[in-house]
């Protein structure tokens, strides 16, 4: 099985991640790529290939837009996004909300094809999140398995793992972050344990900017509007 698994960037995409290899990994052998394509060779080496990519190209467009090969989308509202971007690895509002933009532009296309999760589930509700994705891959629930994914992915114990992450032979490094070569998790990939809204860290015109530049992907409050807010 080929699985793409991705999100509008800081939405727990990388969570999502997880919760499929290991439940892929249960199944078979898993080869875990961070790219935009197909790699043809591993996706036939290997019994599961999941390719992490927030920009697929447009083979594996073709393919998701079939349904051929499932794809697991995390959104959340776009300014908390930016937020959490800037936060965790630093640059201008700016260049992060061109970044939120562009993934934003990438999924009003092709959004209807996809499960969408919303962040807000999984800070609340993250079992009712792990079993989604149990049966868009296997056709059903395993509550057991759920339970055990649902307690090993806990926020406040991944914070204290991807604080401690350093550099060396088992992550890699691309400049401005660094993240762990199985689990794709970041260094310092959880910057709090409570969610942040944007509007606790910028100032009212930078909120005013961030909305006026996205403002045909979100309604008067800032939400994403193609998807309900609701779960």
């Amino acid at each position: 099985m080929i699985v793409a698994v991705a999100g509008i960037p800081r939405s727990a995409s990388t969570f999502s991640f997880n919760i499929v290899r290991e439940i892929l990994e249960g199944t078979g052998n898993v080869v875990a790529i961070s790219d935009n394509s197909v790699n043809q060779k591993l996706a036939e080496d290997a019994d599961h290939l999941i390719i992490k990519t927030h920009n697929p190209d447009q083979p594996l467009m073709e393919l998701i837009a079939k349904k051929t090969v499932p794809y697991i989308c995390t959104h959340r509202k776009p300014e908390d996004a930016i937020a959490s971007w800037v936060r965790t690895f630093g640059g201008s509002v700016e260049s992060a909300t061109a970044i939120v933009e562009s993934w934003l532009v990438w999924h009003a296309r092709i959004h209807d094809r996809l499960l969408n999760i919303c962040y807000a589930q999984i800070e609340t509700n993250q079992l009712a999140a792990i079993t989604k994705i149990q049966r868009l891959l296997t056709g059903h629930e395993d509550l057991a398995q759920a339970e055990k994914l649902n307690e090993t992915y806990q926020k406040s114990a991944l914070k204290e793992r991807t604080d401690a992450l350093q550099k060396n032979e088992a992550t890699t490094d691309i400049g401005f972050s660094y993240y762990d070569n199985k689990t794709f998790f970041h260094r310092r990939h959880i910057s709090s344990n409570q969610s942040i809204a944007a509007e606790d860290e910028f100032l009212p015109n930078q909120i005013s900017a961030i909305r006026n530049q996205l403002i045909k992907y979100i309604d008067c409050d800032g939400n994403y509007a193609l998807l309900e807010t609701k779960y």
